[in-house]
């Protein structure tokens, strides 16, 4: 199973060394300044001993970069705004090949 037919985000090894490699994990923090946001980016590998299988883990989590920015009356459209960056960004790390695997469920407005 090859990581980038699954994700957009997967570590890349230097050349000069082996290409295999039994867990890997990544963090990345990006600021999303026309939201007053702050997207945390999880990837990484999860093994499963007991069923010999390998799964992806994909962990999205959005913040705000000035709490004092977002009174009680903007919250929900900050969390409307905080929403759309993570699908956006949801949506591009992840293939057509792992697209497949999910079953869409549409929210009634």
């Amino acid at each position: 199973m090859k990581i980038e037919d699954y994700l957009t985000t997967y570590p890349i090894v230097p050349l000069d060394t082996p290409q295999t490699y039994a867990h890997w994990f990544q963090r990345i923090v990006i600021p999303f300044e026309r939201s007053n946001g702050l997207l945390v980016l999880h990837a990484g590998s999860i093994h499963d001993e007991q069923k010999q299988r390998l799964a992806f883990l994909l962990d999205l989590d959005f913040g705000t970069l000035k709490a004092d920015l977002v009174g009680l009356e903007q919250a929900m459209d900050w969390l409307e705004q905080a929403l759309a960056e993570v699908e956006q960004v949801f949506e591009a790390c992840i293939t057509d090949k792992a697209r497949s695997l999910f079953d869409e469920v549409k929210v009634n407005d």
